[in-house]
């Protein structure tokens, strides 16, 4: 059986959760833009957790692993939802499945190429001097004549002292970075005190294409499990092997919401498209793609 070679950063099974007659609501934040759709269609790149290995052969145990994820998560999500407490293993399951939402999401390959052109632009704003500088670096390179004949020192002075480039992680080092940042984020995501919040008075939670977001604060990581129920987390040094049910009044829905909104990288999902399009609206997203994550202030002068 061959290995699907579309891969969703939001599990479909996740997607359910979020879906009325197999249907969800997606918004695209940066053209405006609201359709109708179902899981299989929504936030998913063709071979995006692929490893390519020498000779163009495709390596997909990555993409293996997290469908292991999910599907573990699959009943766990559900006793949250029917307020069972978790076993311990259950929850370091679930932690896991938490942790990876994080590290597979658009946003963490956003964070990782802008840290590496933050990284870059400050090195050459410390280090590089003049264009015979570049020329000296170009001249003792392993460079082909067709490559060296392109070598311009003074064209490639002014576009980096303008600053006007990006820096990308080639696909092969990405994923091995989210892998690795999983692994990172598992115990402290675990190690959060967890509330489980079911929505009251009719209310319904979305959810995002970054579903695992903080508040302004820094204190409180919100993940949303379904329309009725969303995990709220928070650190403490009380009591971490049980999750503590809460009922959460609709107002209170409706502001984190609007948090998860404007903390989405493109994508808002939900069941209700006229109360989708309330919250985009207060959110104020809408035509606006999320902010910088990194930033290392304007030229120096």
């Amino acid at each position: 059986m061959s290995s699907p070679k579309l891969h969703h950063h939001l599990p479909q099974s996740y997607q359910e959760g979020f879906c009325q007659d197999g249907r969800i609501v997606v918004f695209d934040r940066v053209t405006g833009k609201l359709r109708r759709d179902q899981p299989k269609n929504v936030a998913a790149i063709t071979h995006d957790y692929t490893i390519y290995r020498d000779g163009g052969v495709k390596d997909t145990s990555v993409e293996e692993f997290f469908a292991r994820i999910d599907g573990t998560a699959v009943p766990i999500a559900q006793k949250l939802r029917a307020r069972v407490a978790l076993t311990a293993d259950e929850r370091q399951s679930f932690a896991w499945y938490l942790a990876y939402f994080a590290a597979r999401v658009p946003r963490f390959e956003r964070w990782l190429n802008e840290y590496e052109t933050a990284t870059r632009k400050l090195f050459d704003r410390e280090h590089l001097r003049s264009p015979a500088q570049l020329q000296e670096i170009i001249d003792k390179a392993p460079l082909s004549d067709a490559e060296r004949a392109e070598a311009n020192a003074e064209l490639m002075f002014q576009m980096l002292k303008s600053e006007e480039y990006t820096v990308a992680i080639g696909h092969n080092g990405r994923v091995k970075l989210l892998v690795e940042a999983g692994i990172d984020l598992m115990p402290r995501v675990h190690d959060l005190f967890w509330i489980v919040g079911h929505a009251s008075d009719g209310a319904e939670f979305i959810t995002t294409d970054n579903p695992l977001f903080e508040d302004a604060t820094g204190t409180l990581v919100t993940f949303p499990i379904a329309a009725d129920t969303a995990l709220l987390m928070m650190r403490t040094n009380a009591d971490r092997t049980h999750n503590y049910d809460k009922d959460v009044p609709a107002e209170i829905v409706h502001a984190t919401n609007i948090a998860a909104a404007r903390a989405s990288e493109r994508l808002v999902l939900g069941r209700n498209e006229s109360y989708l399009r309330r919250v985009i609206a207060e959110a104020g997203i809408e035509g606006h793609g999320p902010a910088p994550i990194v930033e290392i202030g304007p030229l120096p002068a």
